[in-house]
C-alpha cells in the first residue's frame, strides 16, 4: 500500500508510515505489492525499494539507524511531522452508542471537548486494545461530513496494524450485548498527521488564525476544529502525543491531506521541522515507557499488571470490570517493568531475549527501543510477584538484572517505569 502523501516514492521529504522506511539519499519508487510472485502475481525485478529495505535484514544495527536517531533528536529538540494516516479510524453511532461506549471502554469516554485514552478488555480483564476515543461535536460533524453521526457519536483511533482486530472486537461486543449501534470504518476518508516537538505550537499557529494559546488548544487531551486561514480547509486537531512531546494529531479529509502537509512543512522548515517515520515513533514511545499493543500489552495482560490501572474507571460498569476490581483490592501476581541496559546501543534487542534476576531466568523481553537521551537500550517485560507485594524502584535495585542477547549476558538496571518519562 502507498499512502496519499507518498504517491510513488519514499525520500527525504516524503514519508510513508505504511512502509515505515525512509531513504534520505535518493528517491525510491514504491510499486504495487507483488505478493512475492504468489497468487498469480509477477514478482518485481530490480526493485530498488525492496533492496533498500533489505538493509534491515541483520541482527545488528540497521544501516538507517543514525537517520532514525536524528529524527528522534529533532522531535525532542525542535519538531517532527509523522504521517499516521494508516491508523484505523472508526465512528461509533446509533441509539445505543453511548451505552456501547461505556461498556466497551474501561475509561470514562464521551466527555465534552476531551479525548480519552482507554483500554478495551475481555471478560478475563485482558487488554484487547488501547486506543483513543472522542465525541464528535456538531461543528466537526458539519465541517467533516464523514464524521457526521448524530448527537451521540464516538470517534475511535487505533494503530493501523490492529485496526481489523479492533473492528471485529467492537462488532462482536455490539452483537453479543444487542446494542442498537453501528461501527463505521472511516479510515480511508481521513488522513492523520502528527506534529510533535517543542516548536509544534508555533508551527501550527503560523498556519491558522485561531489563538492556539487558549486552554482548549494547549491542555493535553483536548480537541478543537481549525482552518488553515483559507476558509476552506478544515482540520480537527487533537492535543495528543505518543512520543512524549507537546504536539497535535491533525485529522484531515484525504483530499486536503497533501496541501495541509505542504503548508505545515513550509511553516516549520526554517524552525527545524523534519519528516520522521514509524521507527522513530517506536524508539521515542519506548523512551517514554508507553505501551505498544501486541508486544508489551496483550490480551493476557490486564491494565493493573501493565501499570494502566488509572484507565479503569470506578464509577461505571464495563466489560472486564469484575476482574479489575478484584485486582485493585488484592493486587496482581505480575508486573510490567522497564530495564535499561548498562551497555551502549551496539547490542541490538529484537524481543524475546531472556531476562535474568539474580542469575535465574524470570521473564523475557516483550518490547525494546533505544533512548535518544542516553543511547541505551530499554526493554520491557513482566515479572512474577506475590499478590499484594509492592514492587518499587528500591526493591528492584536490590536485585541483579541481566538480559541475555545472542548468548551474552548484559547487566541492566530495573525500574517500575521508564526513568526517561516526562509529561507531554
Amino acid at each position: 500500500a502507498v499512502c496519499v502523501l507518498c504517491v510513488c516514492c519514499v525520500c527525504a521529504v516524503c514519508v510513508c508510515a505504511v512502509c515505515s522506511y525512509i531513504v534520505v539519499t535518493a528517491c525510491v519508487q514504491v510499486l504495487p505489492y507483488d505478493y512475492y510472485g504468489e497468487y498469480g502475481n509477477t514478482a518485481h525485478d530490480n526493485y530498488t525499494y525492496f533492496d533498500a529495505v533489505k538493509q534491515d535484514y541483520k541482527f545488528g544495527l540497521p544501516d538507517c539507524f543514525e537517520t532514525i536517531m536524528a529524527e528522534c533528536q529533532a522531535c525532542r529538540t525542535a519538531g517532527a511531522l509523522f504521517n499516521m494516516s494508516y491508523f484505523g479510524k472508526f465512528l461509533l453511532t446509533g441509539k445505543d452508542a453511548r451505552k456501547a461506549a461505556d461498556w466497551l471502554f474501561s475509561n470514562n469516554v464521551g466527555l465534552e471537548g476531551k479525548v480519552s485514552y482507554t483500554c478495551m478488555l475481555n471478560k478475563d480483564g485482558g487488554t484487547e486494545s488501547d486506543l483513543t476515543v472522542a465525541t464528535v461535536p456538531p461543528d466537526v460533524q458539519c465541517a467533516l461530513p464523514d464524521l457526521a453521526g448524530g448527537d451521540d457519536s464516538f470517534y475511535i483511533a487505533c494503530g493501523g496494524a490492529v485496526a481489523t482486530y479492533v473492528q471485529q472486537h467492537i462488532q462482536t461486543v455490539l452483537l453479543d450485548e444487542q446494542f442498537d449501534a453501528q461501527l463505521v470504518d472511516v479510515s480511508s476518508q481521513l488522513g492523520m498527521l502528527s506534529l510533535q516537538g517543542p516548536i509544534s505550537q508555533k508551527v501550527l499557529q503560523s498556519c491558522t488564525d485561531i489563538d492556539l494559546s487558549q486552554p482548549d488548544c494547549t491542555t493535553y487531551g483536548r480537541h478543537f476544529l481549525m482552518d488553515l486561514g483559507d476558509g476552506a480547509t478544515k482540520v480537527w486537531a487533537l492535543r495528543m502525543s505518543y512520543v512524549g512531546e507537546f504536539g497535535y494529531e491533525l485529522h484531515i479529509p484525504v483530499d486536503s491531506l497533501q496541501s495541509v502537509y505542504r503548508r505545515v512543512m513550509a511553516a516549520g522548515k526554517h524552525r527545524g521541522l523534519r519528516n520522521a517515520g514509524y521507527r522513530a515513533i517506536d524508539f521515542l514511545s519506548a523512551e517514554q515507557g508507553y505501551h505498544h499493543w501486541h508486544s508489551d500489552l496483550r490480551t493476557t495482560d490486564t491494565p493493573h499488571e501493565a501499570g494502566l490501572g488509572f484507565l479503569c474507571a470506578r464509577n461505571k460498569s464495563y466489560l472486564g470490570k469484575t476482574v479489575m476490581e478484584e485486582q485493585r483490592r488484592s493486587g496482581t501476581t505480575r508486573q510490567r517493568i522497564c530495564l535499561v541496559m548498562d551497555d551502549s546501543c551496539e547490542l541490538v534487542l529484537h524481543g524475546n531475549e531472556a531476562i535474568l534476576c539474580n542469575g535465574k531466568v524470570v521473564s523475557y523481553v516483550r518490547r525494546a527501543g533505544v533512548s535518544q537521551a542516553s543511547r541505551q537500550w530499554l526493554a520491557f517485560g513482566y515479572i512474577d510477584k506475590a499478590a499484594g507485594e509492592k514492587v518499587t524502584d528500591a526493591s528492584l535495585a536490590s536485585k541483579t538484572f541481566e538480559i541475555e542477547h545472542m548468548g551474552t549476558r548484559t547487566p541492566a538496571q530495573a525500574y517500575c517505569r521508564s526513568p526517561f518519562f516526562k509529561q507531554a
